[in-house]
């Protein structure tokens, strides 16, 4: 007897998740449209809130030594997967025939689990002021007891400085007899830009010598970029490694010091400073 009830039992509360169930597919199915125009509207709060966190955070990386959370970019990328499967499930529902019963439910059970997929990401897009990092590449201090006492030094800190800030002016050369203290200037020059200014996000000291060696050059410009170079790797794919990495930086300054000749950029890697990339060579 005991059995036989605890049979009964079982069965209508089977009966009953069916019957919730059933329920639930053909309210989604009845609600598909007005349920399809929801998740366009949340969609398009989804996609606002990460095109201003992405302004943002393009807007402070530019002008501070910082990069983007890994967090952040994960997200970013979350936001638009959403918004392609919403672009690709409202042409199906829309090419979906009023005759399709099941298809037509089914594509309103993914609707409203789509729906609550972007609320969350929506929540999840509440990064407050977590948005940054700090660049670990963005330069080092250079250590300096000269202080800069003379006149001429002086004035001509300024003026390499005043060039540093001016947009038009991309390439600056400072040279002069051995000894006569540019590297003691450009030291100021560099822990300056490191210490007062967020108009650069990296500033990176490489000194050349007096006999250039492009692969040496190469291999001090990799590792302050934390960029590993490999032993096998010739000059030109080197080349094109360093290019691409400093391609991808906003506004640095690379300060070649010690430099007795000229060279083609291209063939270290380096890109042409342009007033589009705010990128300045001393």
């Amino acid at each position: 007897m005991d059995w036989s009830l605890e049979k009964i039992g079982l069965t209508i509360e089977i009966v009953k998740n069916l019957y919730d169930l059933t329920g639930q597919w053909a309210g989604n199915l009845i609600n598909l449209d007005t349920n399809m125009e929801t998740l366009k509207r949340k969609t398009e709060q989804l996609k606002g809130r990460e095109t201003d966190i992405n302004e943002d955070v393009n807007y402070k990386v530019q002008r501070s030594r910082k990069r983007r959370r890994a967090d952040v970019e994960l997200w970013q990328e979350d936001v638009r997967r959403i918004a392609n499967d919403v672009q690709t499930l409202e042409r199906q529902v829309q090419e979906v025939s009023w005759m399709n019963v099941y298809k037509r439910a089914k594509l309103g059970n993914r609707v409203v689990e789509t729906i609550q997929e972007v609320g969350k990401q929506y929540e999840n897009g509440e990064f407050s002021n977590r948005l940054l990092l700090d660049d670990p590449t963005c330069g080092h201090a250079i250590p300096t007891v000269e202080s800069l006492a003379e006149t001429t030094s002086v004035r001509n800190k300024e003026k390499i400085w005043n060039f540093l800030m001016d947009d038009a002016v991309r390439k600056i050369g400072v040279w002069g007899m051995g000894g006569v203290g540019k590297t003691t200037i450009m030291k100021h020059i560099n822990n300056q830009l490191l210490d007062e200014t967020c108009n650069f996000s990296d500033v990176v000291w490489v000194t050349v010598s007096k006999t250039l060696e492009i692969k040496n050059l190469q291999r001090q410009i990799a590792k302050k970029l934390n960029l590993n170079l490999s032993d096998n790797k010739d000059e030109l794919r080197t080349a094109s490694e360093i290019h691409n990495l400093l391609s991808q930086k906003k506004r640095y300054v690379l300060i070649l010091d010690d430099l007795w000749k000229a060279f083609p950029l291209e063939e270290v890697g380096i890109p042409e400073p342009t007033r589009d990339n705010g990128c300045k060579l001393v």
